[in-house]
Parts: C-alpha cells; structure tokens; sequence
C-alpha cells in the first residue's frame, strides 16, 4: 500500500461502523402510525376570505405608499434639474 492508505480504510472503517448507531438513535416525532391527524387549526371559508381581504388591503396601502415616494423623488428631481445653473455649471471658469 502506497504511503498511508492504510490509515484513511481504518478511517473509513470506524466512520462506517458510526452509521447504524447514529441511524438508531433517530426519535420519530409521531405517536403512532396508525392515528390519523386532524389540523386543529383548519381555516374556514369566512376566515380565508378575511385574510384574503386584509392581504388586498395590505398590498393597496403598500402600493400606495410606493407611488407617493416615487413621486416626491421625481419632484425632487425635477425641482433640481430645472433651478441647477447650467451656465454655471458648463462654462470654463475666467471665460466671462
């Protein structure tokens, strides 16, 4: 065996030796396999309509508030761009 491949099989050996224990050692989280589960917290059609209409209501106010921040940024904007001097701006400074 070529320098030390001896070592990485027992390695391998012990880690594989490691894998049923580990395998047993798993909880299950069900009481029995025979029991049905029933979702006690099963929404009604009255309740899915609600959060349906709080979720619009959301997304309105949401997109309401998006529109009116876009707006005042592009005011702001517009505001800069129209009272810049660009004459200041764009002349070589001692051309007057």
């Amino acid at each position: 065996m070529p320098y030390g491949s001896g070592a990485a099989n027992k390695a391998l050996n012990a880690n594989r030796a490691l894998l049923p224990k580990r395998k047993k050692n798993k909880r299950s989280y069900t009481t029995s396999k025979n029991e049905t589960w029933i979702d006690p917290k099963q929404a009604t059609f009255e309740q899915l309509a609600e959060i349906r209409t709080k979720i619009q209501k959301q997304r309105r106010v949401r997109t309401y508030k998006i529109l009116v921040v876009m707006l005042v940024a592009i005011v702001v904007l517009f505001a800069i761009l129209i009272l810049t001097d660009w004459m200041l701006i764009f002349t070589a400074p001692g051309s007057n």
